[in-house]
């Protein structure tokens, strides 16, 4: 026989790891409850959010290119060269990204220039029609008169 009281089971909750155990006299019931994993990220690993464990590894920043300085993923600005092009071939020797040169423009560049030359030529004709129409009458031209010329958009 065993003299004194009967104590019973003092038990610790399971954890990502060990089941249900008793502080007592180590008995295990059930099982560990698993860890619950935040995602992988560029800079972190999986990561249990009850145990902080970690699994895996950091996904790594993506990029375009070696010359792109935005991750891809989690827009983190990095420090990188500019690109250069000392080969002189309209690449660049560090992406081999295409490079424009000064002399070539996009097509988007030359529509937007001949839009605003078109726009600018209007207006100044807008202008000179407004003064002599003004001439003609003999009247003063006014800031408002300028103003009110129509012109082509």
């Amino acid at each position: 026989m065993t003299d004194g009281t009967v104590i019973g089971h003092d038990f610790k909750p399971a954890d990502c790891t060990v089941p249900k155990t008793c502080k007592v006299c180590g008995l295990t019931e059930g099982e560990a409850v698993g860890h619950v994993h935040t995602p992988a990220t560029c800079t972190t690993p999986k990561t249990c959010t009850v145990c902080t464990a970690t699994t895996g590894l950091a996904l790594g920043h993506t990029y375009d290119h070696n010359c792109d300085v935005d991750c891809n993923v989690c827009g983190e600005v990095r420090d990188t060269v500019p690109h250069l092009d000392v080969a002189n071939d309209g690449f660049c020797d560090v992406c081999n990204l295409r490079l424009i040169t000064e002399e070539e423009l996009s097509g988007g560049a030359i529509a937007g220039i001949v839009i605003g030359s078109v726009v600018a030529v209007a207006a100044v004709g807008g202008i000179g029609y407004a003064v002599v129409a003004k001439k003609k009458k003999k009247e003063p031209v006014t800031k408002a008169d300028v103003d009110e010329t129509p012109t082509e958009e």
